[in-house]
């Protein structure tokens, strides 16, 4: 067979290129450029062992449009991917070669890391909007006597998405973040479910704090009586109209992260 395949070299040039038909696509590359890579899996395609009849087609079942790319890595030792090729999958088709990867010569095309970034910064603007509504919604209802706050998307008019999307640690940060800025209160229980948040909510207080006036029941814990002036935030005006009309920042607060213009 080798004496068969030499003087198939010395008489017919055709001998010399290999074409590959992967995935229906045809490439026609030259048998010395695939053979500088001995260890791939294309160096062994080629070779007489495997194959019987060097002037047909070699078929591979993968995807055509990404083994241009796979050769023009073998060819030039790195490589720039398009949009529309995401670098996982195309070290994934590297390995089904055989083919050493190498993650500094892999480049992506700075549009997808822009793109990212710009998802980034969407997803946190969306938790800050969904939280400010959620703090919202919690100071509603703590001034009603209402506390615990079991909370679902069709609960609060303009969420952004179900409650559930969100990390609970994210969250947490964030809505307490707002209803210490905004409502004088904290969130010392959250937890999230496949419907919604379930949310208890309180007044922080100190014995030595001007701002924070304790509610009814944390003087009667306490076993003292408050002499703060109570804030408007307290029980003592529950019934007030804090409760029905609550007061909404004039703008979102930039030290929060939160960009209205993304909205």
């Amino acid at each position: 067979r080798n004496c068969y395949n030499m003087n198939m070299a010395e008489n017919n040039p055709a001998f010399n290129t290999v074409v590959l038909d992967v995935g229906g696509r045809h490439f026609k590359v030259s048998r010395s450029f695939i053979e500088r890579h001995p260890d791939t899996m294309l160096a062994m395609l080629i070779s007489d062992r495997w194959n019987d009849d060097p002037s047909k087609p070699i078929f591979i079942d993968r995807d055509g449009d990404i083994f241009a790319h796979v050769l023009n890595y073998l060819r030039y030792g790195s490589i720039e991917l398009p949009n529309g090729l995401p670098k996982s999958m195309f070290q994934r088709e590297l390995g089904f070669y055989g083919i050493t990867s190498n993650d500094n010569c892999v480049q992506q095309n700075t549009s997808i890391g822009e793109m990212k970034i710009i998802k980034e910064k969407i997803d946190n603007a969306e938790l800050h909007h969904d939280m400010l509504l959620v703090a919202l919604y919690c100071y509603q209802e703590f001034m009603l006597g209402r506390p615990r706050c079991q909370i679902t998307k069709d609960d609060v008019n303009g969420l952004k998405r179900k409650p559930c999307s969100y990390s609970l640690r994210a969250c947490m940060k964030i809505l307490n973040g707002y209803l210490e800025s905004y409502y004088g209160l904290e969130a010392y229980h959250q937890t999230l479910t496949t419907e919604g948040f379930d949310v208890k909510v309180r007044e922080p207080f100190s014995f030595d704090s001007p701002v924070g006036a304790l509610s009814p029941d944390s003087v009667s814990k306490i076993g003292g009586t408050s002499t703060q002036t109570p804030s408007p935030f307290s029980w003592q005006h529950a019934t007030s109209s804090y409760a029905t009309n609550p007061p909404l920042p004039s703008k979102y607060s930039s030290s929060n992260g939160f960009d209205q213009s993304m909205f």
